[in-house]
């Protein structure tokens, strides 16, 4: 069988689902620190076909997270999410970026999501897809919902959306 959205297993467990992977990855097994930090240890024993959107996608960060790779690739990882647990995962990322400091690379259509999460972004053209521009974002660490509401945060948008067009 194949596993469902966000590549999980919907009839295995979250912990299930995560030593399954660590198994075809040969990755270290210990997830407690992992599903701790991302408040999943609650439900390490509830089936993935239980959990929510937000929650599944959360399992995902932890297997992404596990292999230990100096780099984190994530494209459009929130995109399928209502909005209020897209902004919640977005902090949540910024809290694991925080502790890991793991370069990442985020692919988002979301401007705002763009800026909120990055200190540079890229925008792209059309086909063919090339880089338009690159923007630094200036805005402090750590953010959160204020940063949201901080006249620059809008300014970044709204220039970024002129560069696109």
């Amino acid at each position: 069988y194949m596993p469902q959205k966000f590549g999980l297993y919907e009839d295995l467990t979250v912990r299930e689902n995560l030593e399954f992977y660590a198994d075809l990855k040969s990755v270290d097994k210990n997830f407690d620190e992992l599903l701790e930090f991302t408040g999943l240890r609650p439900f390490q024993e509830r089936l993935a076909g239980k959990l929510s959107g937000g929650m599944k996608q959360r399992v995902s960060i932890v297997r992404a997270l596990s292999y230990d790779a100096p780099l984190l690739l994530m494209d459009e990882p929130f995109g399928a999410l209502d909005a209020l647990t897209r902004d919640h995962l977005n902090e949540e990322l910024l809290k694991i970026w925080q502790k890991t400091k793991k370069t990442v690379i985020f692919v988002t259509h979301s401007i705002e999501e763009a800026t909120f999460l990055s200190d540079r972004v890229l925008v792209m053209s059309a086909r063919p897809g090339r880089v338009k521009e690159m923007v630094e974002i200036d805005l402090p660490r750590p953010r959160g919902e204020a940063t949201r509401n901080d006249p620059k945060f809008t300014e970044y948008n709204k220039y970024l959306r002129g560069i696109i067009g």
